[in-house]
């Protein structure tokens, strides 16, 4: 009788304990929850004054004379022969996209190709192919290759006391997009 009370009492104490575990757990998820949600609007706020400070420091620029620019890429799926790819109209539609942009107010900076291939390269014995060394040795034949699957149009966008005001949302938004790494962070 003595055993079946002392079995008794040990797992109550470690049901307690259980217990007390499980609270302590939940206690300590409510103070991190507390503290995330702190932080949180901590950062945010910090965040709103980062791009109000931003945007009056941009302003006070243009409204000086300076312009500014925003610099995006655009990519345009098109094949080696200037087709839009998926899309009917070939070289009108590519040109119906750059002219939407343009008629925005947005200039070609640049346009880079996006091709898919790379490198080949393989063994073969004593060549004598132009482009070869023969020296009486395996050669080693290394060739270039790829198509065109796109091109990426790097366009800018001035921005200057005439058109700040219209130019709100994009300024906002590129300083959105441009918050400093310690604003960016994971909250942890």
């Amino acid at each position: 009788m003595l055993n079946k009370a002392k079995k008794a009492e040990k797992r109550e104490l470690q049901r307690l304990a259980e217990q007390a575990e499980r609270e302590r757990q939940a206690e300590e998820a409510r103070l991190q929850a507390e503290r995330i949600a702190r932080l949180t609007l901590e950062r945010e706020a910090e965040i709103a004054k980062h791009e109000a400070e931003e945007f009056a420091r941009l302003r006070l620029l243009v409204e000086n004379g300076t312009t500014a620019y925003v610099h995006v890429e655009k990519h345009l799926p098109v094949d080696a022969r200037m087709n839009v790819l998926g899309a009917a109209g070939g070289l009108t539609s590519l040109l119906d996209e750059i002219n939407r942009h343009g008629l925005q107010g947005w200039e070609i900076v640049s346009v880079v190709p996006r091709n898919y291939g790379g490198f080949s390269s393989h063994k073969s014995t004593k060549s004598h192919a132009p482009g070869t060394l023969n020296t009486g040795a395996d050669a080693h034949e290394v060739h270039l290759g790829g198509h065109v699957v796109g091109v990426y149009v790097l366009l800018k966008y001035a921005i200057n006391a005439q058109n700040f005001v219209a130019s709100e949302a994009l300024v906002r938004s590129t300083i959105s997009d441009l918050l400093p790494e310690r604003l960016r962070a994971p909250i942890v």
